[in-house]
């Protein structure tokens, strides 16, 4: 009876935990871009997170050429994989010490929680 089994879980997400960068308020986004832009001493900037996502010392190279390093290298990195979600931004963050940035990030998250009428927190979409 495979056709009354609830769908595979891998092809089910909650809309909150499936935020992508594109999705959340442009405000926000250039705020957080903003304070990520902004050099640090000690480092936990763009440059950091770039390496917790997986760039490359040439991928930060590039970036650095733009008006807005941070930004391009979160747009890219959101385009680069349909389950690039916003949580793993989160994630990033907190292993590089960045709570402002996180904060900003968590609001928007919350609120397309608000939402949500899962089991857990939300609305299930098909990916």
């Amino acid at each position: 009876m495979a056709g009354d089994r609830a769908s595979n879980v891998d092809e089910q997400l909650c809309v909150k935990k499936g935020l992508k960068i594109r999705d959340i308020n442009r405000v926000i986004f250039r705020k957080a871009c903003s304070r990520l832009n902004a050099h640090q001493v000690l480092g936990r900037d763009w440059q950091d997170l770039a390496g917790e996502l997986g760039k490359t010392v040439g991928d930060v190279l590039e970036y650095e050429c733009e008006k807005d390093p941070a930004g391009s290298m979160l747009s890219a990195w959101d385009d680069e994989n349909k389950r690039n979600y916003v949580e793993g931004i989160v994630e990033a963050l907190r292993n590089i010490n960045r709570s402002d940035v996180i904060q900003l990030f968590q609001e928007e998250i919350d609120k397309k929680g608000k939402t949500c009428n899962c089991h857990e927190c939300g609305r299930i979409y098909r990916m």
